[in-house]
């Protein structure tokens, strides 16, 4: 999608019985107005389309998980978001903003095929919770896939993961929302004791219901070769096997 050219704007000029689908089928349902829906309408320019709260969303994100600056946003870094490279890259900067562009794009984009293509309203913070559900998702199927690895691989990539996603400096920002249930993911990964011939590591989960206060549970991961698992612990023992349980 980033490098070659996307179905919108001009494009549909020449497909017959479709030439409705180049103007923004948002612009049009909220002001009646037929604007061309460019590349640069579609990612940076509609205020119809939720990509400016997406966009924002993202850059919380990457605040929260680097020093570095957020660069400034324009069509043809995103275009050349997939060879960005930072000098003295050291918190893996470079993989982050990479992953973090493609994944808002395909939010907006899953957005605007929903509306133009099926018709269907995208209420206002849709596109961000897209964003939002899908790096979750990326970072606890990273984690889990670590354990088909073996011990050094496994090792070296649950750093490199906890490297890219800050070690839990975003805890309080992932959050899952379905059927008004809310799962914040927290990515903390906190190692404690060694009990049994096992790592322990907790990773904190917030749940709640609107409008009900989060309800804070704590989990266990046991982790030693080719064996993970979780299991809820009580308050108290999380306490007693994690410095900085929860």
């Amino acid at each position: 999608m980033l490098i070659s050219r996307i179905k919108c704007g001009p494009y549909w000029n020449n497909i017959p019985g479709h030439a409705e689908r180049a103007f923004c089928s948002f612009c049009k349902k909220t002001t009646g107005d037929d604007i061309m829906e460019t590349e640069q309408h579609l990612w940076l320019s509609c205020d119809h389309n939720r990509q400016r709260q997406t966009w924002e969303t993202t850059m919380n994100i990457w605040r929260k998980t680097t020093q570095r600056d957020w660069p400034a946003l324009s069509l043809g870094l995103i275009r050349g978001s997939a060879a960005i490279t930072f000098n003295d890259d050291r918190n893996s900067d470079s993989e982050r903003l990479r992953i973090l562009i493609s994944m808002t794009l395909w939010a907006i984009w899953k957005s605007r095929n929903k509306n133009t293509i099926n018709n269907q309203d995208v209420v206002p913070n849709e596109t961000k919770e897209i964003l939002k559900e899908m790096i979750s998702s990326l970072i606890r199927n990273s984690w889990l896939a670590t354990k088909f690895m073996d011990l050094t691989k496994r090792t070296i990539r649950q750093n490199k993961l906890r490297s890219l996603w800050g070690d839990g400096s975003f805890v309080d920002f992932i959050v899952l929302s379905k059927n008004n249930v809310h799962v914040a993911f927290f990515f903390s990964m906190v190692r404690g004791n060694e009990v049994g011939g096992h790592e322990l590591y907790s990773i904190q989960v917030g749940l709640s219901t609107l409008p009900s206060p989060p309800v804070e549970l704590s989990y266990i991961i046991r982790i030693r070769p080719n064996v993970s698992t979780m299991h809820p612990i009580s308050h108290a023992e999380s306490r007693r096997t994690c410095p900085g349980g929860h």
